[in-house]
């Protein structure tokens, strides 16, 4: 067996085998970057989902319940029937790939107490019925 044979042998068989190693870290690049992409979609999307329910309550005629006097009932009513949160709900599933952290924790903390409140508010409207 020839030497040349075994060299154009080895060089025609790494020529692919870069190309596909190239293909597939372009290829991930490209999935970071879509993925990087979605999530900075996401975030902006809880914050004006967050902030509209923010305005939508500064805006109702829910009288704020810091301005009660000591010892008295809260009695406005304020409907919370409703899931206000579709964006949070409809990416839990992007938002458990949030890379970090306390950022991830913050959100899901976030939400659970505007649940936890809205709960509240609803427990109270029954006392109030």
């Amino acid at each position: 067996m020839s030497w040349n044979l075994i060299i154009f042998s080895l060089i025609g068989g790494l020529l692919p085998l870069s190309a596909i190693v190239l293909t597939n870290t372009l290829q991930l690049r490209d999935r970071k970057r879509t993925q990087e992409q979605l999530i900075q979609a996401l975030l902006q999307g809880l914050h004006d989902e967050i902030r509209g329910l923010l305005e939508m309550f500064a805006t109702s005629s829910v009288r704020p319940i810091d301005t009660l006097p000591e010892g008295k009932p809260y009695e406005g009513l304020f409907a919370a029937s409703q899931d206000y949160f579709t964006v949070y709900h409809a990416n839990v599933a992007v938002i458990m790939q949030i890379p970090d952290m306390n950022l991830r924790r913050s959100i899901i903390q976030t939400y659970t107490r505007a649940k936890a409140m809205l709960d509240t508010v609803n427990i109270n409207r029954l006392y109030l019925a």
